[in-house]
């Protein structure tokens, strides 16, 4: 009985510190995948490798947004955050950013409690591009004149930076609030964010990837909660987590809603590129192509 095909379990993962180094690797064949976030990027690709597979995903949920130092004036207004969220024009985002391809914003996935990818009718009035109500509302919060803040991000992929100048422009245009970005790099940014210590704003994220809906709501949102990074602190919310059964995720996502607390913003459809000589790779998509807990690496083979 003869032997079958030598099997090679060895993983590379290469650290690329930008984007046109990722698609470079790529392109010469350094690296398997290629995680993009808009099309145009798909096709720059596909122009030199046109025989790249190419997977394409819309997102459950939107894993960036603006997170608030809620525990401190003057983000702990609820009229404050209420009067930001409806001077951000997310569609805009969606449509310029990430090409018309994406969704403008779901904290919880979507999946949990509602059949269609919801639209910013579905998140509350809150969450409308309404400009004129947005100044009168922070006009009646103090602020008539605006206010100073900072931001500080790390640049995940090329279009959170533009996500992160439009949002600028949109509140100095509209409320004059005047934001001073500071862009990071990853070690800075994280320990900062996570630490839990900053001011103002931060380009927040939901940490790694929940596996389930306890993890979506009691483990991001609940004010004691070591992962509650976005600094969340609602006494309903707390309540609701600790109770928390399916029937009741709805109740959690509006009220996340109401109260803005987590100002999430659009993400893009999300693009996988694999070169074409893997197999049993479709479909598995490495859980946002970071991979974790994803069995993709194990199942996959090469075929070359």
């Amino acid at each position: 009985m003869g032997q079958g095909p030598a099997v090679r379990r060895r993983v590379r993962d290469l650290s690329a510190p930008d984007s046109a180094t990722r698609a470079a690797a790529f392109r010469t064949g350094q690296s398997d995948f290629l995680p993009l976030q808009s099309p145009s990027e798909v096709e720059a690709i596909r122009k030199t490798n046109p025989a790249a597979v190419v997977q394409g995903l819309t997102p459950s949920i939107t894993p960036f947004g603006l997170a608030l130092a809620q525990d401190k004036p003057p983000y702990n207004d609820l009229r404050v955050r209420r009067a930001l969220s409806m001077a951000i024009d997310r569609q805009r985002q969606v449509d310029t950013v990430y090409e018309g391809h994406g969704i403008v914003a779901a904290g919880v996935p979507w999946i949990y409690y509602q059949d269609a990818k919801p639209t910013a009718k579905d998140l509350g009035p809150w969450w409308r591009y309404r400009p004129a109500d947005a100044k009168r509302l922070l006009a009646e919060a103090g602020h008539p004149n605006g206010f100073e803040t900072t931001l500080f991000y790390y640049e995940y992929f090329p279009q959170m930076s533009s996500q992160v100048q439009l949002v600028q422009q949109d509140l100095k245009k509209n409320l004059n609030i005047n934001v001073k970005i500071s862009k990071l790099d990853y070690t800075s940014y994280y320990g900062r964010y996570v630490e839990g210590k900053w001011d103002g704003m931060a380009w927040g994220f939901q940490s790694g990837h929940a596996v389930g809906l306890d993890e979506r709501t009691y483990v991001y949102m609940h004010s004691k909660s070591t992962k509650n990074f976005f600094r969340v602190n609602d006494p309903l919310i707390d309540e609701l987590t600790v109770k928390l059964r399916r029937a009741i995720a709805k109740k959690i996502v509006d009220r996340e809603y109401d109260q803005v607390l987590r100002m999430w913003m659009p993400h893009g459809s999300n693009f996988v590129l694999f070169q074409p000589h893997l197999r049993n790779v479709a479909g598995g998509v490495l859980r946002g192509t970071i991979g974790y807990g994803s069995p993709t690496i194990a199942r996959l083979w090469i075929d070359k």
